[in-house]
């Protein structure tokens, strides 16, 4: 496993621990570095008098969100979903609001173009995929995660590009070096995100766990970081050695 992928995955992991902190009225917490090169994460915006660098504001969804996450999503593949998250290194919450957007979370699903299944895969994509059967809910998630994966790698980790390619070809937004002047992309592209941002807050951790690189990814077995509340009274996260010693293992 690459550095990146590994601080990536560590990143995610803190964050995790920070949201279930959160209070239920949602959270904003801040990413920074110092003159050291030290990275810090804090719910308390960062005094823009200190030389500090920000790196990275988080939002997390409050309890509704996570209601509405209930709502939106039935729980009948979830165990697939959860297996392909971790396999590509996607949000759980960005595969399905991309299958609730494709077909409604119907497996046998079959487009007027011919995609099929919960993913809506195009035969000769699902060939390429391995995938032998896209009525098949299991091969159809994991098929369909593959792709978005190597869609967001594609695209720097764009979450957007990476959509907009799902729907239209990575061909198509190389051309166009963004979203593509379709309309069926640009509607798509913005009901996927309206479906995840709502379910999601704006992006936060799953903006870090998406961008890591499939090819090296792997699940961090166990993150070590540290905590303390500094003069001001925020709660300070960082991975120097100060404050309160914590470790979460999977």
């Amino acid at each position: 496993m690459n550095f990146k992928a590994r601080r990536t995955g560590v990143i995610a992991a803190i964050l995790a621990i920070i949201s279930l902190a959160a209070d239920r009225a949602g959270a904003e917490v801040y990413m920074y570095r110092d003159a050291r090169g030290v990275i810090f994460f804090t719910d308390h915006k960062p005094d823009s008098r200190l030389n500090l660098s920000l790196l990275k504001k988080y939002d997390f969804p409050n309890s509704k969100s996570i209601r509405r996450e209930k709502a939106l999503f039935p729980a009948s593949y979830d165990s697939y979903i959860s297996d392909a998250s971790s396999r590509y290194g996607l949000d759980q919450r960005l595969i399905k609001s991309v299958i609730q957007v494709e077909s409604g979370f119907n497996r046998l699903a079959v487009s007027p173009k011919g995609a099929r299944g919960l993913m809506q895969l195009m035969p000769e994509t699902a060939k390429l995929l391995r995938v032998r059967n896209s009525f098949d809910a299991e091969q159809n998630i994991r098929g369909g995660a593959a792709y978005l994966r190597d869609m967001l790698d594609t695209f720097n980790g764009n979450v957007r590009l990476a959509l907009a390619a799902y729907n239209a070809g990575p061909e198509a937004v190389k051309r166009y070096k963004g979203i593509p002047p379709y309309k069926e992309t640009r509607e798509y592209v913005d009901r996927v995100m309206s479906t995840y941002t709502a379910v999601a807050g704006h992006i936060g951790m799953s903006e870090a766990v998406a961008s890591a690189s499939a090819d090296h990814y792997e699940k961090p077995r166990k993150a070590v970081f540290y905590t303390y509340r500094n003069s001001e009274g925020a709660i300070v996260f960082t991975d120097s050695p100060t404050g309160q010693k914590r470790i979460l293992t999977d």
